[in-house]
């Protein structure tokens, strides 16, 4: 279910932490809603061309990062 889903550390492929889902948002496509480290907030879409891995028993997830979605200090997995 979504709700199982905020509350996850969210992680690039590379293991790199960007942050945690504080909400999702369902509409067309379901938006995934990240709470930086530095208290910015950004979205990025439940889609399997993003979304790796989830591991619900480690609270994680991890997903492939695009320019732009992140601060530019993230690189592109």
């Amino acid at each position: 279910y979504l709700d199982d889903l905020i509350g996850l550390e969210v992680y690039s492929t590379q293991n790199k932490y960007l942050g945690k889902v504080i909400s999702t948002y369902e509409s067309m496509n379901t938006l995934i809603e990240v709470k930086t480290p530095d208290n910015k907030e950004t979205m990025f879409p439940f889609l399997k061309e993003f979304v790796e891995k989830i591991d619900l028993e480690n609270k994680k997830i991890f997903i492939k990062t695009i320019p732009g979605l992140f601060d530019e200090d993230f690189e592109a997995d």
